[in-house]
């Protein structure tokens, strides 16, 4: 091994070692925490289309409906938005979902059918989400996944982007969000105006902090018009 190895061979320990350090912190984290308020973790989850701006389907049972504000969303169902749309979702636990252009979502077990204490986990195909979670939460592990990565909290602001290619980015508003590639073999934790990129490939870049232009283009993919 020559010399110029040595030390990125010891920056990648290092980041290996920090990975498994993080993954046993939320391990314990998810067993740990208290749980809180009744009102939070009682009776389902329901959520709808608060705010809609542009044209968006809603693909439940094989079917696709026109979305529309007030609309009442259901388990499994899919958000497919088009060309400038911005789409609201909120729930009755706290729970925002801001919704950019060109999006597919499948909200997964995000509507509740049972007991609203489990898992939630989000699939972004492909677009630009932004995920706002309350303090009191009525979730044990929140997750939002894309064909690259995985990004999951407990009470944060972040937004996740999946590219058409595959390739996926992850920025934090607020908090802190556990960002890893699909297969779980790389991955950090990043603080608010952190952001990470992987590869279609689950490859990770490094953790850096966001400059200006790329978060306001970031935020301005997911506010409303």
């Amino acid at each position: 091994m020559n010399a110029q190895s040595q030390p990125s061979n010891r920056r990648n320990s290092s980041r290996r070692r920090s990975w498994l350090l993080a993954s046993t912190l939320l391990g314990m984290a998810l067993v740990l925490l208290p749980v809180v308020a009744q009102a939070q973790t009682q009776g389902p989850r329901s959520c709808g289309i608060a705010v809609l701006q542009g044209p968006a389907t809603v693909e439940r049972n094989g079917q696709s409906l026109n979305a529309a504000a007030g609309a009442v969303l259901t388990t499994n169902d899919k958000l497919v938005t088009g060309p400038q749309a911005r789409v609201e979702i909120r729930c009755n636990d706290g729970i925002r979902l801001n919704v950019g252009a060109d999006t597919t979502l499948e909200l997964s077990t995000l509507v509740a059918g049972g007991a609203a204490r489990q898992n939630v986990v989000l699939r972004l195909l492909n677009g630009i989400v932004r995920v706002a979670l309350p303090a009191l939460r009525s979730w044990r592990r929140f997750e939002v996944q894309t064909p690259s990565a995985v990004a999951s909290v407990r009470a944060t602001d972040w937004i996740v982007q999946a590219e058409k290619s595959g390739a996926t980015a992850v920025f934090v508003v607020e908090g802190q969000v556990l960002a890893s590639n699909r297969a779980g073999s790389e991955g950090a934790f990043l603080q608010a105006g952190e952001g990470i990129d992987f590869r279609a490939d689950g490859g990770m870049a490094a953790t850096i902090r966001w400059g200006e232009a790329r978060v306001k283009r970031t935020m301005d993919a997911v506010m409303p018009r």
